[in-house]
């Protein structure tokens, strides 16, 4: 049943369930590795995700999914102020 649900979602709510379900070192080394999956598009459903975990009264898990974006936001490359983001 999980399997079906996490079929029908769209693919950065599969990219965030994949990373939440790794243990610590693992997510270090995926986010190190795959920092560039986690596009605008990947950081805003994280921001969504947040929100709604903070509203449902889930503060733990809200708080992990705010480690997890941290810990995102620390791999990435900044982008050069040259090139221009449409």
């Amino acid at each position: 049943m999980l399997a079906q649900l996490e079929a029908r979602m769209p693919p950065e709510m599969k990219l965030i369930n994949q990373v939440l379900r790794m243990q610590p070192g693992e997510r270090a080394a995926y986010l190190r590795e795959h920092a560039s999956e986690f596009t605008p598009q990947v950081m805003q459903a994280l921001t969504g995700l947040v929100a709604e975990l903070t509203q449902a009264g889930r503060s733990e898990v809200a708080q992990e999914v705010r480690g997890l974006m941290s810990q995102i936001a620390a791999w990435q490359k900044p982008i050069p102020a040259s090139v221009s983001v449409p």
